[in-house]
């Protein structure tokens, strides 16, 4: 069995990552997700958390560690292809655990015929962990909403979204949203649920223009415009890209640890730029 020695989300906060260890993590990042794509499974639950680090003895090209990055965690993961579906359908029992009442799945063979025809969108509830990872469509109205969700939600495309915050927060050295407070639904919802307001905010975190580009590919609102794994693997491994998301990192790295925090209501840029 595979042993890891830490979570992504220990490893970064127990590091300051080069700029040459950003770009090699989230590469493996982005594989690892494109590979579960490829075989039909939408994995339902990425963070910090599931991504797994393991040292190696290996340098990269600036002489920082290298890492390996494992997807770990697949209790949340969902079949996208019907006939794989089918496969490995079970009827649900009587009696469920309590830690799986929030996952929504077909109990009988008419809600399973019903949930293939639909696939890969899926019927879900709203996700009341972690609100910052999530994109709009999966996202309670407030914090006592925890009834099924009017449409159905694109699992590949919540994880294409959910990946995006990952890499923000790798980017920014552990501390996406600097903008407002993350546990804020309100004001949260407020920002994600139009491109032009979170486009603002990324204007203030990222150090650059390809950074921004790079994360509004996978932060859309809408799904259907969400940048597939295999497409932003093959854009960012670009060497005019690689070498931009480089120095733009670099400029990250560099800069005083005290500059990359934003505290106390005073100086939330939310509420400065009236988001």
């Amino acid at each position: 069995m595979q042993r890891f020695e830490m979570t992504l989300k220990e490893y970064t906060q127990h590091h300051m990552l080069t700029a040459d260890q950003k770009l090699d993590m989230v590469l493996q990042m982005i594989e690892s997700v494109l590979i579960l794509h490829e075989i039909g499974i939408a994995h339902g639950d990425l963070s910090s958390w599931s991504f797994m680090v393991n040292k190696t003895h290996q340098t990269l090209k600036d002489g920082s560690e290298k890492v390996d990055v494992w997807l770990t965690q697949f209790n949340n993961a969902v079949f996208v292809d019907p006939a794989e579906y089918r496969e490995w359908w079970v009827p649900s029992p009587s009696k469920i655990n309590a830690e799986y009442t929030a996952q929504v799945v077909p109990r009988d063979q008419h809600a399973l015929d019903s949930w293939c025809k639909a696939l890969p969108w899926i019927q879900s509830k709203p996700i009341h962990r972690n609100y910052w990872y999530h994109p709009i469509e999966t996202l309670p109205k407030h914090a006592q909403d925890h009834a099924m969700l009017p449409h159905l939600i694109h699992p590949v495309a919540h994880d294409l979204y959910t990946l995006g915050m990952i890499i923000w927060e790798i980017i920014s050295d552990g501390a996406p949203w600097k903008s407002l407070e993350k546990n804020d639904l309100l004001a949260l919802r407020q920002v994600i649920q139009h491109d032009e307001s979170l486009e603002r905010v990324l204007r203030h975190e990222m150090p650059g223009s390809v950074s921004i580009e790079l994360l509004l590919k996978l932060l859309q609102v809408e799904t259907d415009k969400r940048c597939s794994a295999k497409a932003l693997l093959s854009w960012m491994s670009a060497p005019s890209i690689e070498t931009a998301l480089l120095n733009e990192w670099t400029i990250t790295y560099k800069r005083p640890l005290e500059e990359l925090a934003v505290h106390g209501d005073q100086g939330s840029l939310y509420k400065k730029l009236k988001l």
